[in-house]
Parts: structure tokens; sequence; C-alpha cells
């Protein structure tokens, strides 16, 4: 295809997330964007530009790699009625509220084909069940476009939080799961939820896991291990553990500094409350949001990771190992598989209280053990080093990415 300039335009890949915050799912993203696109020009729809944040979005779109695809149009109207909410959201009488243009029936086909055909997308990819009903609703039915669905994380989130019974849950999610060509996970209990729902026989189910490549020019890790030097990577959320390791710190810490613990997160009110909650600790240094961690990473003992998020397979496990970083962990869904290696696990799994969240006193204990054992900690080091070399090589899931890419899109190389 062709530009207005006369130059054949790259075929363009559509990729799909929520918003643009520092999250997994938004890293590994700009990193498969950017590692093809010598093949495919990478495109980013946003379905919720306001709760993105600034920062992220300026890190995510510098060397000018991507390009913003346009979801949605404004009408006069609908920016008078966006303006009102956020007024309004400012003067604290309502929560923020984006009004969109609702486009008429007849009007979204042709707006799709146009959009589609302007920036020569020949494939779409979703990353959360947000984006997967967006195509399922906006764009399969208005054109036959490939999709490629990636399941960052458990469907049993979805599964127990959303739906009544098991058979609500197989009957709506078939009714999605039916229509991408391509489906690619990275946790085996998604696997088995594919098994009890009703896939189209054309459809390719592939489990990828989500590469990284290590920054070369990071320090070594230092051998002495008092103070041991943690890190926690994630969201801003409380189901991501903070909680349970800023007071796992707070014990290790009472009488001097055991622990020097980083926290690097995408700042929130939540977080805010944390950080005044615990700003009697010695030992805690509140980084925020961090666009390159690999120093930090690097230099860490291990990472603290105590999540009952039903995670899947959490970007953060996998930096850490790529620093040969071991990381302590609850045992949710595909992160024991992370750590396993024929010489045993990168790190600690901890054990669950009967809601869900990290035990206090196991965390306690399996910090306790590094401290009290520096050659365990080395050897948990060694270990993380191979679980990352065998699983997780960014040129290997670029290359199954691509493979697949071009199997439904039928691109030649460029």
């Amino acid at each position: 295809m062709e530009g207005n300039s006369g130059k054949r335009l790259k075929p363009g890949v559509l990729y799909l997330v929520n918003d643009l915050q520092a999250g997994g799912a938004e890293m590994f993203l700009k990193r498969l964007g950017e590692g093809l696109s010598k093949h495919f020009q990478p495109f980013i729809g946003i379905l919720d530009k306001q709760n993105s944040q600034d920062e992220f979005s300026q890190f995510f779109f510098e060397g000018g790699c991507w390009t913003e695809f346009p979801l949605y149009r404004y009408n006069e109207e609908s920016l008078r009625n966006w303006l009102y909410w956020k007024a309004n959201a400012a003067m604290g009488l309502f929560g923020k509220k984006m009004v969109y243009e609702e486009l008429r029936k007849g009007d979204e086909e042709k707006v799709w084909r146009q959009r589609i055909k302007t920036h020569n997308i020949v494939l779409v990819n979703s990353n959360s069940a947000a984006t997967d009903a967006f195509v399922a609703k906006k764009i399969k039915p208005n054109i036959n476009l490939p999709w490629v669905m990636t399941q960052h994380s458990s469907y049993n989130k979805v599964r127990w939080n959303k739906y009544s019974s098991e058979l609500e849950f197989i009957e709506q999610v078939s009714a999605v799961l039916r229509l991408p060509e391509a489906i690619l996970y990275t946790a085996e209990e998604n696997l088995e939820i594919y098994q009890h729902v009703a896939l189209s026989p054309h459809t390719r189910i592939k489990k990828i896991y989500l590469g990284h490549e290590p920054d070369p020019d990071v320090p070594e890790k230092a051998l002495q291990t008092q103070p041991l030097k943690l890190s926690m990577m994630a969201r801003g959320i409380p189901e991501k553990g903070w909680e349970q390791a800023l007071k796992a710190v707070e014990i290790l810490n009472a009488d001097a500094i055991q622990v020097e613990f980083q926290a690097i997160y995408a700042p929130s009110e939540y977080m805010d409350a944390l950080q005044d909650k615990y700003a009697h600790v010695q030992g805690i240094h509140w980084r925020g949001y961090v666009p390159n961690p690999a120093s930090i990473l690097a230099e860490s003992h291990a990472t603290l990771l105590p999540s009952y998020f039903q995670e899947s397979l959490p970007y953060a496990v996998t930096e850490s190992l790529a620093y040969g970083t071991p990381v302590i962990t609850l045992p949710v869904a595909e992160i024991p598989m992370m750590l396993k290696t024929d010489l045993g696990l990168a790190g600690q799994l901890l054990q669950a209280d009967s809601n869900g969240t990290a035990n206090i006193h196991s965390l306690v204990k399996a910090i306790q053990r590094y401290i009290d054992n520096p050659e365990q900690c080395r050897e948990h080091s060694t270990r993380a080093r191979q679980a990352f070399a065998e699983k997780f090589s960014l040129q290997t899931c670029l290359n199954e990415y691509k493979a697949v890419f071009d199997a439904l899109t039928q691109a030649t190389p460029a």
C-alpha cells in the first residue's frame, strides 16, 4: 500500500492497551513493538487516555518508533460534556468521566475501514480483558482484521470476580474467544480454561513467555548481605502486596537497619498514604516511577512481590531474573514455573493467609534467611540467571511473535 507521498507504507500492527501506566504489559509492548518495527509499524491504541501516566507516556513514545492510533473521535457536543465533567471533578463534586461520541451504526463500519486503510493496519493485538472486548465489539464486526489476543493475566480473575456461575462464564468468554485468529497465553491455567470453552477450529493457541533484554552496563551485585538490599517494583495498588512488604521491613528494621528497601511504583493516592504511614521506618526509599530500574534490580539481593493480584507472568519477576536477583513471592499462577530451574527455585515461595495475602511471618522469615545465609542468597542468584536464560530471551520472544504475525498476514521481511 502507498501513502500520500507515493512511498509504500510498512504493514502496521495495532497494539491495544487500557492506558499507558508503568505496568508489565505496557513495558513488554514497548519492547515488542520496537523489536518488530523493522517488519511492522507499531501503532498504540489507548482505551483510557485520561488515566494514562504522563511520565510513562513520554518514556513509551521516546525514539519516535510508535504512532498513536485514534480509537475515538470527538464532536463539539462531546467535548463540551467532557469539559463539564472535568470541571465538576476538579471541584470534587463528581468522579472523573470522559464522554466519547457514540458513532451511529451506519457510520461505524465506514470509520473503522477508513482508519485501518489509512494506517495500513494488517493485524490487531489486544492485551487485556477490556481491549479484548473492544476488538470484539468495535473492530471485528466491521472489518475482518486478523486478531491476536495476548493473555497477560489469568482468566481465573475474571472467572470468579465477574460471573455468577461457571456456565455464565463459559458462555460469555466463549463469545469473545471464538473471534481471534490466535491466542497467545503465558499461564497454564488459561490453557485449562480454553479447553472448556468453544474455540473456533482456525484459532491458533500458543504459549509464549514475555521476553526481556537486560542492560549490559549494570553494576555487579554486592556479596555482603548486611544490610540486605531489597527492591519491589509494581503498580501502586493494594493487591500487589505493598502493605505486607512494608510491614515486613518495619519488623526487620525495628531495632537497627537490617534491610534497605527500594520501592518502585507508579504514583497513586494509595502509595502516598503508605508513605505517610511508614514514614517512621528507616531503610525505605520511595523511588516512585523509574523509567529504567535495571541498576536498582541488579544491585538488589532479592526482589519482593507478595502479590495476590492473580498474576499470570509478572514482568517484574522476569526483569529481576535478568539481573540475577531472586524473587520472594506468593505461588500465584505461573510464578513457580518462572522461578523453576534444575538446581531448584530462583527465590522463595511464601505461605498465604486465609484471605490470600502473604503471611507476614513467612515473609519476614524468608528475608531473614538471606540475611543469615549469604551463600544461599548467592546460590539463588545463580539460579535466577539460569531461569532467565532458559525462558525469557527477548529475541526468542520476538521471533515467536513475528512467526505468528507473519502467518496471519503473509508479511514479507522488510
